[in-house]
């Protein structure tokens, strides 16, 4: 199920990039997961191969928003989540992104297809007290990674990854956070991603 899009895909603009990809078989994979990896931005490395094609990314503007939820809807689905189709949850998360890419610590980067997107990368800032491990205080959390199924294999959700983790960095974010899948893991680990030192727990209501 895809939603439509309100207005033609961007073209241009100063947030777009040229992003080249080397399509291994895991970039379309999503993450959401048990497991959480986390990356120093120090020179991590984006593995990306100059002998490939250009991808196309550009950031994503808060009428993209019903579109974003329509691959997070992709994402639920291939994550086996019960109520991936379950109306409620869409709505507050098209308001959420139309809300959010509006605020400097929402970012999410896309490509495009014909009528839709093809796949994305959400990135979020989050501000805490400064550390040893965090000095700066300001660490980003990596989501909603999806590659549309008619997309698949051509290296889109990588260069998605890329732009996001580049924004990041440049943001002056200590680390990047992610919850990955079985599926998703290796793409995350060949760009910088290692295990935490730390036991994640949680607590739901």
């Amino acid at each position: 199920m895809t939603a439509g899009r309100s207005g033609a895909p961007h073209d241009g603009g100063p947030h777009d990039q040229a992003r080249r990809h080397d399509g291994g078989p895991h970039d379309e994979a999503p993450h959401g997961g048990a497991s959480r990896d986390q990356a120093p931005l120090a020179g991590a490395p984006h593995g990306v191969s100059a002998r490939d094609a250009v991808v196309r990314v550009r950031r994503a503007v808060p009428r993209d928003a019903a579109d974003l939820v329509s691959l997070r809807v992709h994402l639920m689905r291939a994550m086996g989540e019960p109520g991936a189709e379950d109306p409620t949850w869409q709505g507050r998360a098209r308001a959420w992104f139309a809300a959010g890419l509006g605020t400097p610590d929402v970012v999410a980067f896309v490509v495009d297809a014909p009528g839709r997107l093809a796949a994305c990368a959400l990135v979020e800032l989050h501000r805490s007290a400064p550390s040893a491990r965090n000095p700066r205080g300001t660490t980003a959390h990596l989501s909603n990674v999806c590659t549309h199924p008619a997309d698949r294999g051509r290296g889109f959700g990588r260069a998605c990854v890329g732009a996001a983790l580049d924004w990041a960095r440049t943001a002056g974010a200590d680390s990047v956070s992610l919850h990955a899948t079985p599926e998703g893991e290796p793409l995350y680990r060949s760009l910088g991603f290692v295990d935490t030192t730390y036991t994640e727990l949680r607590l739901r209501w």
